[in-house]
């Protein structure tokens, strides 16, 4: 079969086939627009309950922001489908939009559309959901001693964590970081309950929007642990 005859089959597959759309139908999709709009679409899946597993124990929450020229665009349709269905933002602040859906879906595509000026197209494919596989949930962990924390998958754009007395800190999606033995703490004789938050990112810059546009689909998974003095 030549390449031509085999993109044509593909093409009418994807368009025939929602499952397709999500798979075979490529990755993702820096979309179309009118060059006028600066774009900023935030998607956060934050977990329920600690060590999260499956699609159904996260919520995600999504903000657009939409301004042109420096001002913000009030009245547009801000839109977000996904397999789970269809998001469609309200205004909340001026040039601001937001909304939710029960679940993570993964992929996201988005539009905007404020009389002649748009965005449309755009589809990215947030980071999978990652799990903690070491330390284990409410496991007691010694102050003052670094902790190796492992986690799968890994591979986002981009990662952050913070734990106890360690803010949120850039760190790479290696699957693997050492929490420094300053930064848990614990009086002797206590044991203190701590969260360990890991946000894992990819991102996307839209084509046909202004400088500073950015599509951003993220992942928060946290688990519990006790730090316990000496």
């Amino acid at each position: 079969m030549n390449s031509s005859l085999r993109k044509w089959i593909l093409s009418l597959y994807c368009l025939t086939s929602m499952t397709a759309v999500s798979t075979a139908c490529g990755g993702d999709d820096e979309g179309r627009g009118s060059n006028t709009l600066r774009v900023n679409a935030t998607i956060e899946a934050l977990n329920r309950s600690p060590n999260a597993a499956s699609s159904s124990g996260f919520d995600t929450q999504v903000e657009v922001e939409v301004r042109k020229g420096g001002s913000a665009v009030s009245d547009a349709v801000v839109v977000v489908e996904t397999d789970l269905g269809t998001i469609e933002l309200t205004e909340g602040n001026s040039g601001e939009y937001s909304g939710s859906q029960s679940g993570y879906a993964q992929v996201f595509r988005l539009s905007v559309d404020a009389g002649d000026d748009y965005l449309r197209g755009v589809r990215l494919t947030g980071p999978e959901i990652h799990v903690f596989e070491e330390p284990s949930q409410s496991g007691n962990q010694p102050a003052d001693t670094a902790m190796v924390v492992r986690w799968s998958p890994s591979g986002a754009d981009r990662a952050q964590m913070s734990v106890a007395e360690m803010d949120l800190t850039v760190i790479s999606d290696t699957g693997e970081y050492t929490v420094l033995g300053q930064h848990l703490v614990a009086d002797d004789g206590d044991v203190e309950e701590e969260v360990i938050e890991l946000w894992r990112t990819n991102v996307l810059t839209p084509a046909g929007t202004t400088t500073g546009s950015e599509v951003s689909v993220t992942v928060r998974n946290t688990l519990d642990i006790f730090v316990v003095g000496p």
